[in-house]
């Protein structure tokens, strides 16, 4: 009877390491994406695939903040029947997220999760409860198009 060998520990632990570098240089580079770019994919996304975003009903403005003296960088987000992504303000919400664009790459390089930031204060949601509930769905379809269309190459 042959015993199977396992691979060396050594081995393993180097692809960890490979791994984890490959992680932390893809949060890394989405940590230097602006904002805006992220979300004109999510709006191809949406676009592309609207189904992605019937799923589930709820409309959000997430209200990204800059520097302390320039005003938000606003994006509107509907799911459901006639799913889009726009940017600016002007448009009623049922939950309105509040955020700085740090914290935002931050939740969407998947360092940080949005229910983490909100119990930290780093994020403030005002509006409806069962729309505010299913916020991780809107930062998951936000996600996907960030990987979908490999954004942050440029």
């Amino acid at each position: 009877m042959s015993v199977a060998k396992s691979p060396p520990v050594n081995c393993c632990v180097a692809v960890v390491k490979r791994w984890t570098a490959t992680v932390r240089e893809s949060s890394l580079r989405l940590m230097s994406a602006s904002p805006e770019k992220i979300f004109q994919q999510t709006a191809q996304l949406c676009e592309a695939n609207p189904s992605l975003f019937q799923a589930f009903e709820g409309s959000y403005s997430f209200h990204l903040q800059q520097a302390q003296n320039q005003a938000p960088q606003v994006w509107f987000v509907r799911c459901g029947e006639t799913p889009v992504v726009l940017p600016g303000a002007g448009r009623t919400a049922d939950c309105t997220i509040t955020l700085d664009q740090s914290i935002f790459l931050e939740i969407v390089a998947g360092t940080l999760l949005p229910a983490l930031a909100f119990r930290e204060g780093r994020l403030a949601i005002e509006g409806d409860t069962s729309s505010a509930l299913k916020l991780h769905l809107v930062f998951s379809l936000i996600e996907q198009a960030v990987d979908t269309r490999e954004v942050l190459l440029a």
